[in-house]
């Protein structure tokens, strides 16, 4: 953004104008380098550090609030502290901002460099020729505003599908928390397995409570736990490994296609059993009913389990993934039953539940400690948090790219005016209509809005399938999109060119023929 805006600046400033015959004039050992090679590095250079200091002072006035819209999960990763603005950040902004105005202003300290004398004392007599270099900055600008645009309509639309996912359990009015069972009093699968029924018992029976049920993976906290499966010879890897209490199922309200659920007896001395979701149903045998099909760990010893039952699948923090349910009676014994995660579903305001829940776990044990205490629609939030915040941050991207690029349209086409006045009066005077001068400065504009777009959305399908690795819900993304884009981007280079065709329309031919 510095590079083009500076370099828009220098070369416009960099016109032809009697100056330059002057320097023309004299030999070339004496040059005036006045918009040459050390004015065009010193001049502008002035105008790049004021820009940067601004830039550094609309960052520090807008830190407070940056930190606000960052979500908590963010804040380490990206970095936000109080201190936005140090030593590192001023070095690094003035050192962009006198790069970025020693690249731009290389290109016209260069062609002011070596004049012809010929050429530019037949400047005046001649159209104005087309700055070339300024045009393509023009058509970056558009491009780069349509990538952002269509990056963030891809980002939004990304976000809109995970925010109207299918959970697979009913989030509303279901509350969790998390217990670490110490090794110290909980050392083998019997302890463990005693002290879960009995906090069952409790979580059900408290005031207010209307299910509740213990899991060891919370599916949106991000993180699981994943064990191969073998069904006969065949290997099944990144399997959700998940152990439950028989209460889980109607505390998360998560449906029970076919069979029958986990139950008390589904203990050490019963058999094997399993509960799978449908989709890992449909990956081990599709086509065919999963009850009373056989499954077991992929490790040597391992027992098989018999499959009592069809779940729902519950989408994970980014996906729906393949999960088996196993009753915690019969593994308790495992690393994975040292966590265990409450789920209650009650109408008690959280304040009230948690006070109920502490009391009911204490009954139990008073050491036990709870922890990752929340609401289930807040945990849904803040995995949402990062992709909100993503969208936002590419939408206000892509604002500014659309302002820079009206303003750089406006700008060239007010440049490319101003050289081509005096050819503007001698057509007025020859006869030619006001109207169609201001005609031909629009469809200028819109010409090179038209190459900036083209080129705009050749990059935006390489992003939507650099997103789509990321991003699986963009499979099915609107070609409305990259559509609305484009018409957008138009419109405001339609705006932005506006103003020098009304200009063109209203040049007196008196004075343009005075303009050289």
């Amino acid at each position: 953004t510095a590079f083009v805006a500076v370099a828009t600046s220098r070369l416009t400033n960099c016109a032809e104008r009697p100056a330059k015959i002057d320097s023309a004039l004299r030999p070339r050992g004496h040059l005036d380098l006045d918009c040459q090679t050390t004015s065009a590095f010193n001049g502008r250079s002035h105008l790049a550090i004021l820009g940067g200091a601004l830039g550094l002072l609309l960052a520090a006035e807008a830190s407070p609030l940056l930190q606000v819209l960052v979500p908590p999960v963010l804040t380490g990763e990206l970095g936000v502290s109080a201190a936005a603005i140090d030593a590192r950040v001023l070095c690094f902004t003035l050192l962009v901002s006198l790069f970025a105005a020693m690249g731009a202003g290389a290109l016209p300290a260069l062609r002011g460099a070596r004049p012809d004398l010929e050429s530019v004392l037949r400047a005046s007599a001649q159209p104005a020729p087309r700055s070339t270099a300024l045009s393509i900055l023009a058509a970056a600008q558009m491009a780069v505003a349509l990538v952002l645009m269509v990056g963030a309509g891809l980002l939004l639309h990304s976000f809109r599908e995970q925010r109207g996912a299918v959970l697979g359990f009913e989030a509303r009015q279901l509350w969790t928390a998390q217990i670490t069972l110490p090794a110290a009093r909980y050392p083998d699968g019997p302890a463990r397995e005693a002290v879960a029924r009995l906090l069952e018992e409790r979580l059900a029976a408290a005031p207010g409570v209307r299910g509740a049920g213990l899991l060891t993976v919370n599916p949106l906290r991000g993180w699981t736990w994943s064990a191969p499966i073998a069904v006969g010879e065949q290997a099944i890897v990144g399997v959700n490994y998940r152990l439950a209490t028989p209460g889980l199922l109607a505390a998360m309200r998560i449906p029970l296609l076919r069979g029958r659920g986990l139950e008390s007896h589904d203990d050490a001395s019963g058999p094997r059993v399993a509960l799978v979701s449908a989709h890992l149903s449909a990956r081990l045998w599709p086509g065919v009913d999963a009850l009373g099909r056989r499954l077991r760990l992929a490790r040597p010893g391992a027992p098989e389990v018999e499959v009592i039952g069809v779940v729902g699948d519950v989408r994970d923090q980014e996906a729906v993934l393949d999960a088996w349910y196993l009753p915690y009676a019969q593994n308790a014994g495992s690393g994975a039953a040292e966590t265990l995660h409450l789920m209650i579903r009650s109408p008690l305001d959280e304040a009230a539940l948690a006070r109920e829940v502490r009391a009911a776990v204490s009954a139990v044990d008073p050491l036990l400690a709870l922890d990752a205490q929340s609401e289930m629609e807040a945990v849904r939030a803040g995995t949402l948090a990062p992709d909100r915040f993503g969208a936002a941050a590419v939408s206000a991207l892509a604002l500014l790219g659309l302002l820079l690029a009206a303003v750089g349209t406006s700008g060239v086409l007010a440049y490319a005016l101003g050289r081509r006045t005096h050819e503007i009066g001698v057509r007025l005077a020859l006869g030619a209509s006001p109207r169609a001068l201001g005609n031909s400065v629009l469809f200028a504009g819109l010409r090179l809005a038209g190459s900036g777009i083209a080129a705009g959305l050749l990059l935006a399908v390489g992003l939507q399938r650099l997103l789509r690795a990321r991003l699986p819900e963009l499979e099915a993304s609107p070609p409305g999109i990259f559509a609305a884009a484009a018409a957008l981007l138009l419109l405001v280079a339609l705006l932005a060119s506006w103003m020098p065709a009304r200009r063109a329309a209203r040049i007196q031919p008196v004075e343009a023929l005075r303009a050289q």
